[in-house]
């Protein structure tokens, strides 16, 4: 505590107490005012003790009533100030910095980037707008929980801190999403090296309550004066070129590109076409027939596809990833998968021969903490069994966290739901996850069936990944088929399914109904 005293020469600050001690500024460690008498004014606010006026006299001195009066009330008047001041700083505090991280928030770091932009004018130096968004932030907040995001959070702004300067700043613009501001740079490449730096900053692995946990950034760059010279111009364009690093897979920075601007803009139209979709209910399910070559069953995959007035039926390369990025994918994917269970409880009831209906999941969806419950409550609605219903992960979604991916497909697994491994061979195929993670079916990529008879690399892929599949004991079914030659070499592999043109391209619920009633494949490829 702090005490606010005047000594018989001038003003001084010390902390509280009537011994002697070292007075700020006087140089001698007992001044010669402790040796009379002292006079101790506590001050107090809101029941606290905020310091002290003290008055000294080197000799013996009695203050009259009346002095003591106006000094008490003195003290009081120095409590009210006190609190007043701290009450203006406790706000300012809260209208300018982020309460979790304590770095300036959006409001101040729009303040500090038109302050260095108008540097940059006045002084004819150049800056930068670094946008830097945290790659798989929501799958970790969703499956641990928002305290243990938040914990990454504030770690990951003391790392950011470490790659500045005192002149730059540093701010939150919310979630997952910071701010650096670069004065004087004397050219790009200093953006460049604390975009590299921040970049292996972020990718050591944060360790919270005893788990390590390895997540990435994507960043976006904007210079000024040349990409503007104005704060919401310099964010948008740092923000834009962060989506197209992370579209390129983060873990990676990016310097604003005009041509990137047309890009925000589909992007835009993209995430408008999805949240028009799912409030119309405009959102379709097309079902692709998977022929199993030896039982001569059928199953389904259900792909979703959106209705747009003006561009017609939607595929869903023209929308998945803006989905994902926006977490839209959370609202589409539940209704993919509880439409999916409904069709396939419509078929039973119809009786029509259908062994499963498979669902793809997203890592975002696999991510949420009620990912189970949520495919149990889909399942147990709609009346099917749980063997009624495949999901369908890529391999990239269950290395990024392959303990939590194990755990939530081991329960589902146990229940009774298929598990299938899609794209397989595509990203990083690995026995050792393949060990830890229950799965029933792998499946083939389309690009190593589409070399089949045309590229020997491709063909020894296949042959290789239905080899893996067998050693495993595990299905394998092969997508993107369109030739007979694919299918008899395929065939001859060993493989236990296919997919693609050569059968059927993906139809209606009731197309795909009049084809399994009327589809002869064992014959008509035989």
């Amino acid at each position: 505590m702090k005490a606010i005293g005047w000594g018989c020469w001038r003003p001084v600050i010390g902390p509280v107490s009537v011994t002697p001690v070292t007075w700020a500024g006087s140089g001698r460690a007992n001044p010669p005012c402790l040796g009379g008498n002292t006079y101790l004014f506590p001050i107090t606010a809101g029941g606290k003790n905020r310091g002290v006026l003290a008055l000294a006299w080197e000799k013996s001195h009695k203050l009259p009533d009346y002095e003591r009066g106006l000094l008490k009330d003195f003290a009081d008047r120095l409590a009210v100030a006190i609190t007043a001041v701290r009450r203006e700083q406790k706000l300012y505090r809260h209208a300018h910095f982020d309460l979790l991280t304590q770095l300036p928030n959006r409001q101040l770091l729009k303040d500090r980037l038109d302050q260095a932009i108008k540097h940059s004018l006045k002084n004819q130096t150049a800056g930068a707008v670094m946008f830097v968004d945290l790659d798989k932030f929501q799958q970790v907040n969703d499956a641990d929980g928002h305290a243990l995001g938040d914990q990454i959070l504030i770690r990951t702004a003391e790392r950011l801190q470490v790659c500045v300067t005192l002149e730059d700043t540093v701010a939150r613009q919310g979630g997952d999403e910071f701010v650096v501001v670069l004065r004087n740079i004397e050219s790009p490449m200093r953006a460049t090296r604390v975009a590299d730096k921040i970049i292996t900053m972020l990718s050591s692995p944060f360790t919270v309550e005893h788990k390590k946990y390895f997540l990435n950034a994507s960043i976006g760059i904007a210079v000024f004066p040349s990409d503007g010279m104005d704060v919401d111009t310099l964010l948008r364009k740092a923000d834009t070129a962060m989506h197209r690093a992370k579209s390129e897979g983060g873990g990676q920075y990016r310097y604003y590109e005009e041509e990137m601007n047309r890009a925000s803009q589909r992007r835009i139209l993209a995430e408008h076409r999805i949240r028009s979709a799912l409030e119309t209910n405009h959102v379709e399910l097309r079902y692709q027939p998977q022929w199993f070559l030896n039982s001569n069953e059928f199953s389904v995959e259900a792909l979703v596809r959106i209705r747009d007035r003006d561009a017609g039926l939607l595929l869903p390369e023209a929308f998945i990833d803006v989905a994902e990025d926006t977490g839209l994918i959370l609202d589409m994917g539940e209704w993919v998968l509880r439409e999916a269970c409904l069709q396939m409880a419509r078929w039973r009831l119809g009786e029509l021969q259908v062994k499963r209906v498979s669902v793809n999941v997203s890592g975002v969806q696999l991510a949420r903490m009620d990912f189970v419950a949520l495919v149990e409550s889909a399942v147990r609605q709609a009346g099917i069994e749980f063997s009624d219903l495949e999901l369908e992960v890529t391999e990239s979604i269950l290395i990024s966290d392959a303990d939590s991916a194990a755990r939530k497909l081991g329960q589902l697994s146990q229940l009774g739901v298929t598990i299938a491994i899609d794209d397989f061979g595509t990203g990083y195929s690995s026995l050792s996850y393949l060990h830890r993670l229950p799965f029933d079916l792998l499946k083939i990529d389309h690009q190593f069936v589409a070399g089949i008879g045309a590229n020997e690399l491709s063909q020894s892929i296949t042959h290789s990944i239905v080899e893996l599949a067998k050693s495993f004991h595990k299905s394998v079914i092969a997508e993107g088929v369109e030739t007979r030659e694919q299918l008899q070499v395929l065939k001859q592999m060993g493989c236990d399914a296919m997919q693609g043109y050569l059968l059927a391209r993906p139809l209606t619920a009731d197309n795909l109904e009049n084809f399994i009633r009327q589809a002869r494949p064992a014959t008509e490829f035989s």
